[in-house]
């Protein structure tokens, strides 16, 4: 009886990586390096979230899209910066949000940003989230200038202080935008004024989700608004006004119930 024969298993294919397409793992540890230098150079901290999430993203052999810096606090500063500046050193093309919650930007902050996003390899992010950042005029109008040639899909900027003019500038840069769907304005001190600009981005625009809760829009800014909505062929699907002094107390409070009959028709 001849001798019985192994059944040979087939292995699976095993994935080789080029010099030109490394494994995940070696480019973000690269990247993970190059953030900790840089913070080590100015003698500041890492954000805790943006170290974790690389480190896990090297045990995982798995590409990182999203960042998320927050835990800025008096005696532990951290800042967008070096994030920027490692991004840029190992030429990390992978990402595609940055969000920034409660952590002061500065204007050096974001003329780094901003040279990031106008660069061509690096304009497929697509969400910016500077939350309570304390911008300036200056970092405000200079983060304004990337908006036309990005491809930012959503912008949040709630709790900056904004006001009038800054809408006015973001006006400027976003008309004629049709790659930016999702903007949030919520609590930046817009005032009536805002009301007609952001009427009129709306037309100039592909928006289709605008958030300013939180303003002073009052009845004759949102009524503005409203009438734009209800009376021109405009993108937007949803509009979020509350906290706008829309109520009893305002200047125009007989005007409410006419900006609630606007939107119900709408």
């Amino acid at each position: 009886m001849p001798p019985a024969t192994k059944k040979k298993v087939k292995k699976g294919k095993k994935i080789k990586f080029t010099a030109l397409d490394p494994p995940p793992c070696l480019q973000v540890k690269a990247l993970l390096k190059a953030y900790l230098a840089a913070v080590q150079a100015d003698n500041l901290f890492t954000s805790q979230t943006i170290e974790d999430d690389l480190k896990q993203s090297v045990e995982q052999n798995k590409w990182i899209s999203k960042f998320v810096l927050n835990g800025h606090t008096p005696n532990r500063p951290i800042s967008l910066s070096h994030l920027v500046m490692a991004l840029r050193a190992v030429c990390y093309m992978k990402i595609r949000e940055i969000y920034s919650w409660r952590t002061p930007v500065t204007d050096s902050d974001v003329v780094e940003l901003a040279l990031l996003l106008e660069t061509p390899c690096w304009k497929n992010v697509s969400v910016i989230e500077l939350v309570d950042a304390k911008l300036s005029d200056f970092a405000l109008a200079r983060l304004s200038r990337t908006l036309p040639v990005g491809r930012l899909k959503k912008l949040v900027l709630d709790y900056n202080s904004i006001k009038d003019e800054g809408m006015a500038n973001l006006l400027v840069c976003l008309s004629g935008n049709t790659e930016l769907q999702h903007l949030s304005l919520n609590y930046c001190n817009l005032s009536q004024e805002s009301g007609e600009l952001l009427a009129e981005l709306l037309t100039k625009s592909a928006i289709l989700h605008l958030e300013v809760t939180g303003n002073s829009l009052q009845c004759d800014g949102a009524a503005t608004l409203v009438n734009t909505l209800t009376t021109q062929d405009i993108a937007l699907k949803t509009l979020l006004l509350a906290d706008n002094g829309i109520d009893a107390h305002d200047t125009g409070k007989d005007r409410g119930p006419y900006l609630c009959a606007k939107i119900i028709r709408r």
